[in-house]
């Protein structure tokens, strides 16, 4: 799915860079490293110093590699403020505490370039229900155009509200052949509210009862 939404921008003509917090061996660091076009750059931050090189090598010189605590990135990620609103792609997969996922958020509420999408890791994981909690805080209390407009059983997807019909078109009009694409062709979407102050949808493995690409498609 995380390349599915990186290919998509790709022929949108979305640009940015791409940032992840929480690298740990960089399993998907690669992934997001190479859909990198153009001069873009990805930016890699994790609390300690993890990283398998091989995972990057394929495109080590577009890679900013920083030993840091995500806590601490305002002030020591080198010309932070410059980089407000420059990334197309911010995906958080650090300590998953409250107070830090907050701050994560937070972040990437800052950088995110327009038509950008944020991946929260280990969303619906409830070994850290923190998680959910302080993101659905930070949705809810703070003035922010942030909303989910996707989930799964691993991540929630994030856009601004701005970009809310765009990514849905694209649940609706490609996100399943994307998967397909991909040897993941047995999915579904689901969506059992018309509440517009949540407007997400949830992707899924159909199980073998069922029939269709949709849930509740009424």
């Amino acid at each position: 799915l995380v390349d599915s939404l990186l290919c998509l921008q790709n022929r949108a003509n979305i640009s940015g860079n791409i940032l992840e917090m929480g690298v740990y061996r960089g399993r998907s660091a690669a992934l997001l490293g190479r859909r990198l076009k153009g001069d873009e750059r990805l930016t890699l931050v994790d609390i300690g110093d993890f990283l398998d090189p091989n995972a990057i090598q394929p495109f080590r010189g577009r890679v900013d590699y920083h030993i840091m605590s995500t806590t601490r990135m305002r002030e020591n990620l080198p010309n932070y403020t410059a980089k407000k609103r420059s990334y197309r792609f911010v995906h958080i997969d650090a300590s998953h505490r409250f107070k830090e996922t907050y701050n994560e958020l937070s972040i990437a509420d800052q950088m995110l370039a327009p038509r950008g999408v944020v991946a929260m890791d280990d969303f619906t994981n409830l070994n850290f229900s923190q998680n959910i909690a302080a993101i659905m805080k930070y949705l809810y209390t703070e003035n922010t155009q942030l909303r989910i407009f996707l989930v799964t059983d691993d991540k929630a997807y994030l856009c601004r509200t701005a970009d809310l019909d765009f990514y849905t078109d694209f649940i609706f009009g490609g996100l399943l052949s994307e998967m397909s694409a991909r040897s993941e062709g047995d999915c579904l979407i689901a969506r059992t509210d018309c509440e517009p102050e949540y407007a997400a949808f949830y992707l899924r493995y159909r199980r073998d009862d069922e029939t269709g690409h949709l849930y509740a498609p009424d």
